[in-house]
This record gives C-alpha cells, structure tokens and sequence, in this order.
C-alpha cells in the first residue's frame, strides 16, 4: 500500500455520485483503507454532500412554459414599447451617405470660389498728382 496517497475532495465527490472510473474507484478504496481518519474524513464530506442536496431549491423550470410566458409578454406590449430592429448596413449606410454628402458640397464650394474666370473683378485706381513749384 502507498502511504503517500492524496487524494482530493473532487475525486471523493466522483466517487460519491459513482461517476469515478475504475482506477479512480481502486485509489479511494485504497485511501480509505490507510486509516480511520480518511475513513472519518470520507464520511463527513458524503454527509455534507447529501445534507446539501436536501438543501437545494426543488423546483424545476419548464423551458417551454417560460418561453411562451415570455413571448407572450412581448406580444403584449404596445406598439410604441418594442423597439423597432434597424440592420447594422442600413445604419452604416446613412452614415455614408451622409459623409458623401458633405465631401459633395465642400467640393462644390471650392470648385465655384477656385475656377479659374470666376474670380471677381476689382477696379485698382490710382490717383497721380503732379505738384507745381510755388512760386515767390
């Protein structure tokens, strides 16, 4: 026999529900063997295992019940209530339109003020004057 032998509350658990395979079942029967401690130890942890599950909630959910509650939950809500599902693309297709929109016109603005024809006109005047000598 292996006095060394560890094993841990998750393996007992497995053994418990008989969920252990065989060479798991072979170890705990050997680890209880070793002493009356691990003997002691086992007991203890399948009473609390079994206390717990005394413990547990009893009710048990019907899925297709709960959906249809649902369901018709939804179903009665006024029209205002539900919100409308809008497809990503159609979002992301406004935006672009929106953006082309504004390049468009931005381009326009610079187009008019940048042709060359289109500048305005501006009259330069310059204005000479001749000075006379004053005479004495």
């Amino acid at each position: 026999m292996n006095k060394n032998l560890y094993i841990n509350d998750d393996l007992l658990v497995k053994y418990i529900l008989g969920e252990a395979l065989p060479g798991e079942i072979t170890a705990v029967d050997e680890w209880l063997r070793q002493s009356d401690e691990n003997k002691k130890y086992f007991s203890q942890l399948k009473q609390v295992w079994e206390k717990s599950l005394e413990l547990s909630p009893a009710t048990e959910v019907n899925e297709k019940e709960a959906w249809l509650r649902f369901r018709k939950r939804i179903e009665d809500l006024p029209a205002h209530k539900v919100p409308a599902v809008v497809p990503m693309y159609q979002k992301l297709a406004k935006r672009l339109a929106a953006v082309a929109a504004v390049l468009i016109l931005a381009i326009s603005a610079w187009l008019l003020f940048r042709v060359p024809g289109n500048e305005p006109n501006i009259a330069v005047i310059e204005k000479q004057t001749t000075t006379k000598p004053r005479s004495q």
